[in-house]
């Protein structure tokens, strides 16, 4: 992946440099440890009501650790799901956590998100996590995505959300001048991420969020009062979301997510 803009430019060298030392320093975890992230807990379920259970051919672009790839592939034995990213350490995670979980349908391959090697129109999903917050070039990135899609298949694009917690820590970080440690971000409002799919010529078909808490609940590092914070934030939210079709989580939550078609 490639990242920066004109005010905060940073190389593609860099960007691998960072997210390379980031994986590396990854311990091996096991199947329940996979799953039992706290993010993913939470963001599973939204993703997976968008996929369709016909799904045949799924691409997972920028897969990190592998677990939701992994989980997509678990959950669909009847289909192939390819789980890509461009950095070795990270494709060293993601065959870990394909071993340990015994999934027979995947396929890990290393692709640029910018120039895929796949035909056009090869995939009923294309599904992409936190990923273009860190390119320079999100358009491209979209277009190459709707490229593989298949017409009538589903585009799923998560980011960090700009209305969320997490914004106002990182720029708490750039007041006392301490650097982020996942180097150049761009949060993304929900109608920011739908407009930049919409200008791709994406069909935008729904819009979700999800884990408002996990901004606060994140800096529990730094004191452990953000972690009861955290919960109780989320409790709050769990309640309210159910009387208002998850009003709150589809604006507020740490991310947002577009779903689109070609």
């Amino acid at each position: 992946m490639q990242a920066g803009n004109a005010k905060n430019a940073i190389s593609q060298d860099r960007v691998n440099e960072i997210w390379g030392a980031f994986w590396r320093r990854e311990k091996p975890v096991t199947r329940r440890e996979l799953f039992s992230n706290r993010l993913f807990v939470e963001g599973y379920p939204v993703f997976k009501k968008y996929i369709p259970n016909s799904t045949q051919r799924l691409l997972d672009v920028g897969s990190g650790s592998g677990r939701y790839g992994v989980r997509f592939a678990k959950d669909l034995p009847g289909s192939k799901v390819y789980l890509t990213d461009i950095t070795e350490d990270s494709l060293s995670v993601i065959r870990h956590s394909v071993d340990i979980v015994g999934v027979t349908n995947s396929i890990v391959q290393r692709e640029d998100m910018f120039c895929l090697s796949y035909a056009d129109n090869s995939f009923d999903v294309v599904f992409c996590d936190v990923v273009i917050q860190h390119v320079d070039h999100p358009e491209r990135a979209i277009r190459e995505m709707l490229r593989v899609l298949r017409p009538g298949g589903r585009l799923i694009v998560s980011t960090v959300n700009y209305w969320n917690f997490h914004t106002l820590g990182k720029f708490v970080l750039q007041l006392i001048g301490r650097p982020y440690k996942y180097g150049y971000e761009k949060s993304y409002s929900s109608g920011e991420l739908c407009a930049l799919i919409r200008e791709c010529e994406g069909k935008v078909i729904a819009q979700d969020g999800f884990y408002i808490a996990y901004g606060i609940f994140r800096l529990r590092e730094t004191h452990p009062a953000f972690a009861v914070a955290g919960k109780v934030l989320n409790r709050f939210v769990t309640f309210v979301d159910r009387f208002t079709n998850r009003w709150l989580s589809r604006h507020f939550g740490f991310e947002v997510v577009c779903v689109a078609s070609k």
